[in-house]
C-alpha cells in the first residue's frame, strides 16, 4: 500500500470537525484496507465520558466488528496525532502493521493537549492478591476447554 496523503486528511479533517462541533479534542483516525477505507472515527470522550472512546480505539472496534475478525493485519491507520499508550496497545492487539500520524506528542503538548513530561496524572498502584477458586478457576476453565479442542 504505503502513504497516501487523501487518507491522512479525511483522518486531520475528522479532528477538526470534532473540535468544530463542540465535540471534544481534535483527533481522528481512517483504517485503510487495499486501498479503501473501512472505518472512521473521531475522539468520542467529551460525548461518552469514557476515556476509552480515542479515535484510534473507535476506528479499530469499527473495523474488527466490520471484518468480523480482531486480525487487521493488512490495514493502515492513520491518525491525526500520534497514538497514546492505550491506543498504541490496540494497535498492537488488532496486528496493525503500520501507523501514519499527522502530529506528533510534541506538537500535543504545544497545542496544551498533553501535559508535559512529569506532569502527568499520577500512576496507580497495582496489587497481586491471588484468590484459589478450585473448579471454577478461569484460567484453569479455559486450559481444560482448549486442552480438549
Amino acid at each position: 500500500m504505503g502513504y497516501n496523503e487523501n487518507f491522512m486528511k479525511e483522518a486531520l479533517l475528522l479532528a477538526a470537525e470534532t473540535v468544530k462541533e463542540s465535540r471534544g479534542e481534535p483527533f481522528g483516525c481512517v483504517i485503510v484496507r487495499e486501498e479503501k477505507i473501512i472505518a472512521r472515527a473521531s475522539n468520542q470522550l467529551h460525548r461518552t465520558n469514557d476515556p476509552t472512546t480515542h479515535a484510534e480505539l473507535e476506528a479499530i472496534r469499527q473495523a474488527t466488528r466490520e471484518q468480523a475478525s480482531p486480525d487487521l493485519s493488512d490495514c493502515e491507520l492513520y491518525t491525526s496525532g500520534e497514538p497514546c499508550p492505550m491506543c498504541e496497545a490496540a494497535i498492537n492487539w488488532s496486528k496493525i502493521p503500520v501507523v501514519y500520524m499527522g502530529k506528533t506528542l510534541e506538537d500535543a503538548r504545544e497545542a496544551g493537549l498533553v501535559p508535559a513530561p512529569g506532569d502527568e496524572a499520577p500512576a496507580y498502584t497495582a496489587y497481586h492478591k491471588p484468590v484459589h477458586m478450585g473448579e471454577e478457576d478461569p484460567y484453569d476453565i479455559w486450559e481444560k476447554i482448549n486442552s480438549d479442542n
